[in-house]
């Protein structure tokens, strides 16, 4: 009897300190800016240096959901059809250290090029790419983190993150 009460006492004392030890999470964002707008169609919330955690992708859009964001309900109207200008997009090495490839096939009488910004919004890249395998260099650059943009004429049709290391 007095073995059972010893156990149960250790099993409450083991319970309250694993209840009571484990850390509460706020879900707040310390940053540098942000902001919140609302209007009858839309809600924007944004924060500046916020990471983001995932991106996903359709056939006619991409979001990337941050910190801030609880939801992933959202609409998107008049999207670019992006099988129009191009297919089998694929964007590797990321992490990259000093080349990364596009493998990318582009509709016929379509020109595409892209854009390589900082996150500071320095452009370090514009360059025409063709169809097939697409080799980039950036020998030059601290690791960081780099902004890519695949465009026809002035639309973006895509936008990835890339990681220089």
């Amino acid at each position: 009897m007095i073995r059972k009460i010893s156990l149960l006492f250790v099993f409450i004392n083991l319970l309250k300190i694993s209840t009571f030890s484990q850390p509460l999470l706020s879900p707040e964002v310390i940053a540098t800016a942000g902001d919140f707008s609302k209007n009858s169609n839309l809600q924007v919330s944004w924060t500046l240096g916020e990471i983001s955690t995932e991106t996903f992708f359709s056939s006619t859009l991409s979001f990337t959901q941050g910190f801030q964001q609880h939801s992933y309900s959202f609409e998107v109207e008049n999207s670019i059809n992006k099988s129009e200008f191009y297919s089998d997009l694929k964007i590797y090495p990321n992490p990259f250290q000093y080349f990364f490839k596009i493998d990318i096939i582009i509709k016929e009488n379509i020109n595409l090029s892209i854009e390589l910004y900082t996150l500071d919004g320095k452009k370090l890249l514009v360059q025409t790419i063709k169809s097939g395998e697409n080799i980039i260099y950036i020998p030059n650059t601290v690791s960081e983190i780099l902004i890519l943009r695949i465009i026809n004429k002035a639309q973006i049709l895509h936008s990835l993150k890339l990681i220089k290391n």
